[in-house]
């Protein structure tokens, strides 16, 4: 985290809660996380940080002192009906479908009493294919300890039609690697002799349909995050309705949900306004998506954003705070809605 953004968060503590529940538009606390874990994940321990156990629990503490718990369906109500959402609520959400989500998240979710929204890429259920970013984080922890070994980095960077000799920017570029040349992180797996397909059926990272199936009869509720989990910025239109819709149809299918909510990969911001349009021509209908830019107020009427809130090096409280003052201070200026083409 940059100074600054550390400075704000810090000064923003200091508010007290009262003081920034009046001056926020803010209803509804929607912070979202993909897992919670005690254990050193290598196929994620790359890519982005998460909280242990106790880190959450705080973080859940806290929020049950200042907020109160909504239900997903409760919530689309009151989108749907135009009735106005409960002041001072939360929803907590978790992307990817992964299996610490079963193992951890929901044991613990249980014994508070409080419920979440968990949203689910058909492709991974069932451990049937490995996020191809996974497949990076697997890359570049084989290559730790070894960023002198010359021999070994040669065919790498050729692959990645690199000639640096830097070992810095060979990560970078294994980093970004997207949706689209995705064939490349299989191409390296091979020449580093990385079974992916062994580490799947080994690790087993993401949820299983009976699993699913068995915290929905927990109380839990479930969603659409595409097929399997794009950038939709990389995406032609057509490819992103279908990835939306097709994920949303099969979660609703697969566990006979009465509702409909999804959530963007990566992030929502670039969609069109005409992306919004065609969702709402077509048959199938989503009653609430989510996407991730920080609580902003979206247009589109069934459209809510969360916050990430999976940064262990920043407690809740101050990440909390900042994203109700920041919120206030946009609306006071009109910036705070996100700006669609």
């Amino acid at each position: 985290m940059s100074l600054y953004k550390n400075i704000y968060y810090k000064g923003s503590s200091i508010l007290p809660h009262l003081l920034l529940n009046q001056i926020t538009a803010v209803n509804v606390l929607l912070p979202y996380h993909h897992l919670v874990s005690d254990e050193r994940l290598p196929h994620i321990q790359n890519l982005y940080p998460y909280k242990n156990t106790n880190q959450f629990i705080s973080d859940l503490d806290l929020l049950l002192t200042h907020f109160k718990p909504i239900d997903p369906v409760e919530l689309i109500d009151c989108l749907r009906l135009h009735k106005p959402i409960p002041r001072r609520s939360f929803l907590l959400s978790f992307d990817d479908g992964l299996r610490e989500v079963y193992d951890t998240v929901a044991p613990i979710l249980k014994r508070k009493g409080v419920t979440a929204l968990f949203f689910l890429n058909p492709a991974f259920l069932d451990n049937k294919e490995l996020f191809y970013r996974f497949k990076l984080s697997l890359i570049l922890e084989k290559l730790k300890g070894k960023e002198n070994n010359r021999s070994l980095l040669k065919p790498i960077n050729e692959i990645l039609g690199l000639r640096s000799e830097h070992f810095f920017e060979t990560s970078a570029k294994i980093l970004s690697i997207n949706y689209l040349n995705r064939s490349l992180a299989d191409q390296l797996g091979l020449c580093l002799d990385i079974d992916f397909d062994e580490y799947l059926q080994m690790q087993k990272p993401f949820l299983s349909v009976e699993q699913v199936k068995e915290m929905k009869l927990q109380g839990f509720y479930f969603g659409g995050h595409s097929i399997d989990h794009p950038h939709y910025n990389l995406l032609h239109e057509d490819e992103q309705l279908r990835q939306t819709i097709e994920s949303c149809r099969q979660v609703k299918q697969t566990l006979e949900l009465t509702y409909t909510a999804f959530s963007f990969p990566h992030e929502d911001a670039g969609i069109s306004k005409h992306f919004f349009e065609q969702l709402d021509r077509d048959e199938f209908k989503i009653d609430i998506l989510f996407g991730t830019q920080n609580q902003k107020y979206e247009l589109h009427k069934r459209m809510l954003h969360r916050f990430n809130a999976e940064r262990p090096q920043l407690p809740l409280n101050q990440l909390v705070k900042g994203v109700l003052l920041y919120n206030g201070i946009a609306t006071a200026l009109h910036r705070n809605y996100p700006i669609r083409n």
